[in-house]
């Protein structure tokens, strides 16, 4: 009985063999049909160079490099596979938290190109010795920890000839970076180091960026140390300085001692008025030098006795530097003093931003050189009206004022003193233009905004205005760029007259 089914078994065991093999060769010859089918589909009929460069695009998300989407690349199709394998500079980006298969598959595919090498946290112990044999290729280092002592100190210290950037967190900073063997390295980003010592940077570097510093460097340190990079032109400083000890003697620092004519960019965040103060004062703001202040939260501005170190301090900036154009942003929290090179491009500003009271504001602006100021941007209160009545008293004051923006209840009282000056009230007999008698005459851009219902000025008031415009217009002073934003539901008759009187001046219009 047992016999028989293995004799039929043995009997078929050749025939199911062979039709199996003949299967597999089906569908071989079918996947090949597929992809001279799929040849022809549009995709597929790119040419290489045009599909290398959207993997290249795709491999970049707002987030930074997605190796997700590199290794999906790789899965739609036989092409894609070949042309993403292929391309070396796919696979740049190494990242050893990929795990080992992946770290070394990045090395290996990446051929001879240079390498972007990003260190996150983990145990990389199992990669540093092959990491090392590649250092040559790495352009880009970056090593990241949320606690001091995990990367191998050995790392910093591999000479790495095509280095050319270098950002560290909570990394152990050597005595000398990479052996002092980075001839290439010309931007250097640090947050909270372990170790530095300015003698440890490269004198080649162009761009330095130092972050949350302990202890903070004190002004005078960072002036000396700062010597010892001849190249630098960019200089990023957070939360990395503090004001110069009192017993350091301020007055014996020339700013000639620190001209350093190399540099194109000062950015401190996080510092005390003080110690901006402190910095700025004795170095040597040239033209080309853009400058930015930012306070720290822990060093908030509001008293009386800031507003003269306040107003220095944005001299020394050189917010009123010629040819730059200073501007001013006043709103209800905060302030801001910029100046614009000749290029238009910022050359400088300081910021306040946080708990500033109004009278505060209001003290500076009236202390302020406005004789300088080529913008003027007033943002208050809707419920709160102008403290001062500066469209009376400062237009003599305001030679320069190019670009004017008001909000609310600053807008109708500058709408309803420009109307003042209208035609009848010029006195233009006897062949005068009147033209002296205007205010604001640099003025070219206005901006009118968030004006509510119980704010809009009378109807004679807006005819008034619009007479004013279209005079200034006829003497060739009229505005370039006038525009209503955010204007109150009802307020047609309002944005109608602006648009009549305008001629060419674009008006933006809001929604009833």
């Amino acid at each position: 009985m047992s016999a028989a089914p293995l004799r039929f078994h043995d009997a078929h065991f050749h025939e199911r063999t062979k039709v199996e093999g003949e299967i597999l060769l089906i569908e071989a010859h079918l996947q090949d049909l597929r992809a001279v089918r799929n040849s022809f589909l549009p995709i597929s009929t790119l040419p290489h160079e045009i599909l290398c460069q959207i993997f290249q695009m795709a491999k970049t998300t707002r987030h930074g490099i997605s190796s997700t989407t590199i290794h999906r690349l790789t899965w739609v199709s036989r092409r894609w596979r070949e042309t993403a394998l292929g391309l070396s500079s796919l696979w740049v980006n190494v990242d050893p938290s990929l795990g080992t298969t992946w770290f070394h598959a990045y090395l290996e595919r990446s051929k001879g190109a240079d390498l972007f090498v990003t260190f996150w946290d983990g145990d990389f112990s199992g990669m540093t010795t092959q990491l090392l044999s590649q250092f040559h290729r790495v352009s880009n280092l970056t090593a990241r920890n949320s606690r001091v002592g995990q990367i191998d100190d050995s790392i910093l210290m591999t000479p790495a000839p095509a280095l050319q950037y270098l950002k560290t967190e909570r990394v152990t900073i050597p005595q000398t970076l990479f052996s002092g063997a980075a001839p290439l390295l010309k931007r250097i980003d640090i947050s909270f180091p372990v170790g530095l010592r300015f003698s440890a940077l490269p004198s080649s570097i162009t761009e330095l960026r130092l972050s949350s510093l302990k202890p903070r460097l004190s002004v005078s340190d960072c002036l000396e140390n700062i010597q010892l990079l001849p190249r630098l032109q960019n200089l990023w400083l957070d939360s990395a300085l503090r004001k110069s000890p009192d017993n350091v003697d301020q007055d014996s620092h020339h700013p000639d001692q620190y001209r350093m004519p190399r540099l194109r960019l000062i950015v401190l965040e996080g510092v005390s008025l003080e110690t901006s103060v402190d910095f700025f004062a004795h170095i040597y703001v040239h033209r080309e030098l853009k400058t930015q202040v930012t306070f720290s939260q822990e060093s908030p501005l509001g008293t009386q006795a800031d507003i003269p170190t306040y107003l220095r301090l944005i001299s020394l900036v050189g917010a009123f530097l010629p040819p730059r154009k200073a501007r001013l942003f006043i709103s209800n929290g905060g302030l801001k003093v910029s100046s614009d090179s000749p290029d238009n491009t910022t050359a400088g500003f300081v910021t306040v931003e946080r708990g500033i009271s109004w009278p505060w504001l209001v003290e500076i602006f009236q202390k302020f050189p406005l004789e300088y100021l080529h913008s003027l941007t007033l943002y208050t209160l809707r419920d709160l009206t102008v403290p001062i009545n500066i469209w009376v008293d400062t237009p003599s004051q305001l030679p320069k004022l190019e670009s004017l923006e008001v909000l609310g209840k600053a807008a109708k009282s500058f709408v309803e003193h420009l109307a003042s000056f209208k035609p009848a009230t010029l006195n233009c007999a006897n062949g005068d233009s009147g033209i002296e008698l205007l205010p604001f005459q640099a003025l070219r851009r206005l901006i009118l905004r968030d004006i509510w219902k119980i704010d809009l000025p009378p109807p004679g008031v807006v005819i008034s205005f619009c007479e004013v415009l279209k005079l200034r217009k006829d003497l060739g002073i009229g505005l370039d760029e006038l525009m209503l934003v955010d204007v109150a539901s009802g307020s047609r008759f309002l944005r109608d007259q602006f648009t009549l009187c305008a001629g060419t001046v674009r008006v933006e219009k809001s929604k009833d």
